[in-house]
């Protein structure tokens, strides 16, 4: 008789979802942290998906989406697109590991003479 195999039920993850859709305005910018505090230290997050689009307003000027890794003052890209008119995903596959002071934001940047939406999405999940 083969032996039981028992089901285990796999613990829920940790995960950060996060998009934003919203008008930036002319020359101007955005930025949001992702998480509600800093990662934990030693806590380890695999971002997974990091993408964004923009509805261009005719002028041919790229805005530019930054995920960024740090806090206020010292902040480090880990991913940019420039955009014109398109989306760019990725899947990014990048692990970061917290220090208790560490936050991930995402920077929307309006080049343009014009206000315009620029989307942008992240997700990630602890290991």
């Amino acid at each position: 008789m083969p032996p039981r195999v028992r089901a285990q039920a796999s613990k829920p993850r940790d995960v950060i979802r996060f998009s934003k859709d919203t008008a930036v305005a002319a020359g101007g910018s955005d930025e949001s942290v992702l998480t509600g505090g800093p990662l934990g230290d030693g806590d380890r997050w695999m971002i997974q998906i990091f993408g964004a689009s923009e509805a261009g307003t005719g002028d041919g000027i790229a805005s530019v989406v930054k995920l960024q890794l740090g806090r206020p003052g010292n902040w480090t890209t880990l991913r940019s697109f420039g955009l014109s008119s398109t989306v760019a995903e990725v899947s990014l596959e990048r692990v970061v590991t917290g220090n208790g002071t560490k936050r991930l934001r995402v920077v929307r940047e309006n080049r343009s003479a014009a206000g315009k939406p620029i989307m942008a999405w992240v997700e990630a999940y602890k290991l």
